[in-house]
């Protein structure tokens, strides 16, 4: 019988609590195996690119420069490696941040082992899995911006776009940015 590739998994993550939780979960995978830890994204940035992983872990709030900025810069040098976000909470406007960063998949630190490996196996199979808490708080949004469709009647795509944008909590920065209206 052939045996299932191990999938090598750097990780970047200044914070012990959350190191070790990422360790506990990973020990007992067949399928992933932690590889390279870095402890800053300077660090990631630098070391990466010399030895990629199968896929890297990168959690949102690193000492130094954002677990976000780093996923955004190391898919431009390495746009086929899988990035997975993770953070401690459910926060719906830093997964929207981590998926314009172009993340690949997001995981909640206090997840199951099980959850952990379902969305590394998605996002190295081209999907972009999310826990279930980011799903229930998109819907809740969805369903806020459809409560007034007398005033979505009124607006232009345009204005739809950015109210939308406004009800999942990006800024006025990041809004002009994905309507092409930056300075």
């Amino acid at each position: 019988m052939a045996e299932a590739h191990v999938h090598r998994v750097s990780l970047v993550d200044g914070q012990i609590r959350s190191q070790r939780i990422i360790k506990l979960h990973l020990t007992g995978s067949r399928e992933f195996r932690l590889g390279r830890h870095y402890r800053s994204a300077e660090d990631a940035l630098r070391g990466v690119p010399v030895d990629p992983a199968d896929l890297i872990l990168i959690n949102a709030r690193l000492p130094g420069m954002c677990g976000i900025e780093c996923a955004h810069k190391l898919k431009k040098v390495l746009p086929k490696l899988p990035v997975v976000m993770f953070a401690k909470e459910v926060e719906l406007p830093g997964f929207i941040r981590a998926l314009l960063a172009g993340a690949d998949g997001y995981f909640i630190v206090s997840g199951k082992a099980e959850s952990l490996e379902q969305v590394l196996s998605n996002a190295l199979a081209g999907w972009k899995p999310f826990p279930r808490e980011i799903q229930k708080m998109l819907v809740g949004c969805l369903m806020h911006a459809s409560l007034l469709p007398a005033v979505n009647g009124a607006l232009t795509p345009t204005e739809r776009k950015i109210m939308a944008y406004l009800v999942l909590g990006l800024s006025d920065k990041e809004i002009a940015t994905l309507t092409g209206n930056a300075t």
